[in-house]
This record gives C-alpha cells, structure tokens and sequence, in this order.
C-alpha cells in the first residue's frame, strides 16, 4: 500500500536507525498512519459533500435567509422563541436599580431629585407616582432591552420639547436636528446603508441638517445679550447654548425637603420615550468620514411609527404609520451579543434557529399526528368467496359514512362485504423534546427547570437557582448598567435634560436572596457554629473579628456593627442580673423578717440552724403579743450593745441579764444593716 505525500512527511527514520523497528515494521506503521489519514479525510469530504448538506437535508435555512422579519414572528408565534428571548432578560431585571449621586442618603442633591421627578411627564400628562419601583423609566429600559434581542439592536427614542422652537438662524429644530449639546456634530456625509456585505456608499451624497450659526447672527445675539439685565445669559466655551438661562447650581441646596425640582432649571425637559426593534428602526446614513471619531456608526435613523401586523391582509392594526428621520443624538442604541461590531449584535434565537425549527415541526407532528390517529379511517372489504363478483356502490357507502361522522348515525349498512378500522398509533414526543430543549439551555447556559418554570426547591434545583441567579447579577453589572443604564443618564445629562452632577452610581438590590427555609436553615448553622467557638474556647486563638470577616465573610463594617451590638447587649445584661440580684435580696431580707415577727408572737415556732421552718403546732399557745421574749441578747447581738438602740432591751425581772425583743430589731430598718443575711437566719 503506498502512502501518501503527507505521511512521506512524517519523520520516521529516527526509528530505523535506533534499530528499535526494522524496514517491514516501519512500512506497516505507515500503512497504518496512511489508512488513518484517507479515513478521515473521507469522512470529512462525505460532510463537505453538496448532496450531503445538513442543512438542506433537515429544512434548515440558511444564515443568510435569516432576518429580522423572521425572528421577530418567531418571537410573536412560537412560545420557546419567546422563552429564549424574555427569560434573561425578565430575570436580571426582576430588581430595579437605583441611580443616585451621593453615598449619603440624607444629602439629596439636584440631580437626584430631577432624576426621581423625570418620569411624572413620560405618559403625555402628569403623574402623582413617586416610587422609584415601578417608574415608567425602567419599564422603558427593560422594553428595550427585550427589543434589542430579537434583532442585531433596538434603540430608544427621546422625545424632547425643542422640537419645533426655531434656532437662532430662524429654522425650525426637528427631529433629524442634533439634540442640545451636539449642535456641532453636523457635516457632510454620503449616504450609506446597511448591507449584508457591510457598508455600502453609493455616490450620492446627503446634506444633514445643520444647526450651524452665522457670525452676524452670534454678534447680533451677543448684542442681545448684553442688553439683558444679570449673568443668567452668560455662556461658558464649549457648552451648548443653555435654554431658559444659567443653570442653578446643584450643590446649592442642603436636602430634599428645602428642594422644588422645579426650581432646578434645566435646559431641555424630556417628555417621552418610545422603543423600536431593529425592523422598525433603521440605519439609514452612517458616518462616512475618516477622520471623525464615530466612523463607521449611525448617523441617522428612520424611525416607523406605528404598527402594520396587518399588511398582508391590506389592514393595519393602527392607520397611523409613518416614517420619520432622527439624528443619532436622539437616539439610545442598544445591541447585545456584540463581536466585532460595537453597533450590530447577534440576535437572541440566530444560534438556536435550527433547535426552534425543529421544535415547530414536533410539536406540529404530534398535534397532526393526534388529530389523524383520534378519528381513524375506514377501509371497506369484500368477502373472498365473492371473488369479482361484488357490486360497491361508492355513492351510498360515501353518504353512510357523511352521516356517521357528522350524525348520529351509529351504523354502516354494507352488501357483500365489511368495513374495518384502519388503526395506527402516535409516539411520545417528549425524548426529542426535551433534547432539544436542553440544547437551547445550554446556549443560555440556563438550567431546564428554570427555563421551563417549573423550579420546585429541590437541592438540585437550588442549586442551579444560585447558579443563575448569580449569572443574572452578571448581566447586570456587565451588561445592563454599562450597556443600558449608563449611556441613556450620560445622554440626558449632555443633552440638558439632568443637571450635571460630580458623578452618579447604579446599584441594584440583591436578587439572590434566600428563601424563608434556606435563611431559617443558614441562621441555624450560623449560631450552632458561632456556639462551638465560645464554648470550645477557640475565641483565644481566633479574633473575633477574624472569625467574622475571613469565615462568615463579613465585612469590615458588619463586623464592627456586630461586636459593638454584643458589647452593649453584655452590659445591658449584667445591669439587668445586679438589679434581679438586689431585688432577690431584698425580697428575701423582706422573707426573713416577716418570719422573724411570726416567731416572736408565737405563730410560727423557732427556727434550728441549718432546718426550715416549721409551723405552729395548732392550739400551742404562743407569747403574748408585742411583748418580748424572755432571754438573754443573743451572742450576735453582744458585738452590737452599743449600736442598739435602748427600746429593744430591758433587764429580766428575776436576774440581772439583759433580754431583748429579737423580732422588733429584726424588723427594724435602720438596725439591719448590722447583719448579714446569715445572722438574720440565725437570729
């Protein structure tokens, strides 16, 4: 067997002359190499073959075939085209983010406030809605986002209230004008369109519409100017010319309750927002210049007004359909799955087309299949011992069978022969399903049950729910916030339509929260956990703070808050047990001298050291009340002789000794204090 030119290139003389193979063993390991090479070329010539073209094969379209039109009814029809497009971008924005200017929350500044208030005149009339949850604004940028997966882009359109004043040349500002801010960015440009091919520039040439000022006009409006009474017309280089005065400065007031927003003057008010997919909004000039810095990008859009789902059928759903052109100023383009280009990106379904279309088939299959297989046909046979001899009348059995189908009718009369079911049976779809289906997930590299809606909770489960969920808060600082949010505020600022602030930041509020059972179940391993480390001692060889910080991946600042909320709930605690601990002392110094008073008038009988007490044995008469007892001073009473006070001691009438009414001292408040509670109890 002769080997080809490319194993001839291998370099297998090594191995003849280290005498490890001879010539008949290296020419058998060619041959192998060889019949290895040839096999897989073949194979990969038998799939580049023209009659072996999958694509053709199975009905696929080619990517060249696939335009917007297409995925945009695959969206509107076909429900897992829909999922594949609204189910990222439904997740991420779930939580709506917040825009603000100052970490501070009680220092509201000019640009936080327009902001909240830049949402009450979107709807065409006023709004009394003052909740950041819910404004019109983020249901804007969601549209958006949602329109721009379905083609290469979607944009959004910002109506602005200068159209229609005149410029200072006397010209009437439209929508093809710059936006306040890019009055310079005008120049001649040729026209161009988006091909598939790229950028087509044909000879003919546009003239965009300028907003640029003569000099008669500036020194006659400087003239103006300077007739007018304050500074509130001065100009500063570079800036566009301010409508409606000097723009107050927004540093100027302390807090939100002091703030009118309108008394924040701005020089452009926004007063609604439209979305379009990439069907209804087209590039219609690019730039074409060299030298500018947004060569190659829109210049000019055409914008469709107005919907014709109809236009098959010669009616549209709304009769006001109109094109209209608009400066790229005015206009936010959104564009996701981005490659080269910065303006075209790659359409949600394009890399699942053929996955789609083979869904459309199955679920097609299956119905159809459903439908033959539920009313199955009918076959009408002769006997055999009749041979040629039957006579079939085709016009009555065909008015027998009409009246079965749709009568009552529950029988077939027949001569000379039998009518039989034609029975068959319809396979489960679900194995081709759900292998496709999981093709799809792993292009949105999104787990089954969350795509399907059907997540229930389980380990497995949530742990897939985590894993999305932080894909998702990815798309939200990696995509969305520098993507979306981002360029449509730094246009409203340069427009004039938000004060200019030091700078502002987006955040979005945590999406990955815990379930009432996963945070219950954390809390529980979080103490157990935190118990160990006392009781085991392990806090002398742990800091605390280190535990909080490095372990439970606290933060610095939750850490502090932490250990400063234990320390005063430690002192808290120990004032609490020193009052139960005087209070109990009290109560039973109280305890002790009641039964010290009951001892005395002989109602209950003396106490023994070291027993309770016992009760009065019933009929035992007891001293007299109030007198005291017979007796010498106890021997505790002697260090005390010359602290009691004369009332309670008097001499026995029949010796010298002294005796004392124990009780009444016991009783006595100020004489307490000369015994601890041991002497009480004895005494």
């Amino acid at each position: 067997m002769s080997t080809s030119p490319e194993v001839n290139d291998i370099n297998l003389n090594h191995l003849e002359a280290t005498g490890d193979v001879d010539v008949n063993e290296l020419a058998f390991i060619k041959d192998l190499v060889a019949n290895e090479f040839y096999y897989r070329r073949e194979l990969v010539d038998k799939l580049r073959h023209p009659n072996r073209d999958i694509d053709t094969d199975c009905g696929y379209p080619d990517t060249n075939q696939l335009s917007v039109e297409s995925f945009l009814d695959l969206y509107q029809r076909f429900p897992i085209a829909t999922r594949v497009i609204d189910l990222p971008v439904d997740e991420s924005w779930r939580a709506q983010p917040d825009v603000y200017e100052s970490e501070d929350e009680h220092d509201i500044t000019d640009f936080e406030v327009k902001w909240d208030e830049l949402h009450k005149k979107l709807r065409g009339e006023k709004s009394w809605f003052q909740d950041n949850d819910g404004s019109p604004i983020w249901e804007h940028l969601q549209r958006v986002d949602r329109l721009s997966r379905i083609g290469h882009y979607g944009v959004i359109f910002l109506e602005l209230d200068d159209v229609g004043s005149k410029k200072k040349n006397g010209d009437v500002i439209t929508w093809a004008d710059p936006a306040p801010g890019f009055e310079d960015d005008v120049n001649e440009l040729p026209q161009t369109e988006l091909t598939r091919n790229g950028l087509k520039f044909p000879k003919s040439k546009v003239k965009l519409p300028t907003a640029k000022v003569e000099e008669e006009d500036l020194d006659q409006d400087s003239e103006d100017d300077d007739s007018e009474e304050g500074d509130d017309s001065e100009a500063v280089a570079g800036e566009a010319p301010k409508m409606g005065g000097k723009k107050k400065s927004i540093y100027d007031l302390p807090n939100k309750k002091e703030i009118d927003p309108e008394s924040i003057e701005t020089e452009v008010e926004l007063i609604g927002l439209r979305c379009f997919d990439e069907k209804h909004a087209k590039v219609s000039v690019w730039e074409g210049n060299a030298e500018s810095r947004r060569y190659g990008m829109p210049k000019l859009y055409t914008l469709q007004f107005g919907e014709v789902e109809g236009a098959r059928s010669g009616k549209s759903v709304n009769s006001i359909v109109r094109d209209v052109d608009v400066h790229w100023s005015r206009i936010i383009h959104i564009a996701d799955g981005l490659t080269n280009s910065e303006y075209i990106g790659t359409p949600a379904c394009r890399p699942v087309t053929n996955d789609i279309l083979d869904l459309q088939k199955i679920f097609g299959a299956s119905g159809e299949g459903y439908w033959r297989m539920a009313f199955p046909g009918l076959s009408f046979e002769s006997h055999p011992q009749l041979g040629a001899k039957v006579r079939f009348d085709a016009e009555g059995t065909k008015a027998q069978l009409e009246r079965y189908q749709n009568t009552l009718q529950r029988y077939l009369a027949t001569t000379g022969g039998s009518v039989k079911l034609l029975s068959g049976s319809v396979g489960d779809p679900t194995p081709h399903i759900e292998v496709r289906i999981e093709s799809i997930c792993i292009y949105l590299k999104c787990p089954v049950r969350i795509f399907k809606g059907s997540e229930r909770g389980e380990l497995a489960s949530s742990q897939d729910k985590d894993s999305w969920d932080e894909r998702m808060v990815m798309r939200q600082a990696g995509y969305i916030t520098p993507r979306i949010i981002v360029p449509f505020v730094d246009r409203l600022i340069k427009i004039g339509v938000l004060p200019e602030p030091k700078g502002f930041s987006v955040s979005w509020p945590d999406i990955t929260n815990l379930s009432k059972l996963a945070k219950v179940q954390a809390a529980a391993a979080f103490i157990a956990a935190l118990g160990q480390y006392i009781s085991g001692g392990v806090d002398s060889l742990i800091d605390p703070m280190f535990l909080l910080t490095k372990v439970f991946d606290f933060t610095q600042e939750e850490a502090s808050e932490v250990l400063k909320a234990a320390e005063e709930f430690m002192a808290q605690k120990k004032e609490v047990q020193a009052e139960e601990a005087a209070e109990q002392a009290e109560l039973q110094s109280q305890q002790m001298a009641g039964q010290a008073a009951q001892m005395a008038d002989g109602s209950v009988p003396p106490m023994v050291p070291g027993q309770p007490p016992q009760p009065a044995v019933p009929g035992q008469q007891g001293p007299v009340q109030g007198q005291p007892p017979k007796g010498p001073v106890p021997p505790q009473l002697q260090k005390a002789k010359g602290k009691v006070p004369p009332q309670f001691l008097k001499k026995s009438p029949t010796s010298n000794e002294v005796v004392c009414n124990v009780a009444s001292i016991l009783a006595d408040p100020e004489f307490q204090e000369l015994f601890s509670i041991e002497e009480r109890y004895e005494l």
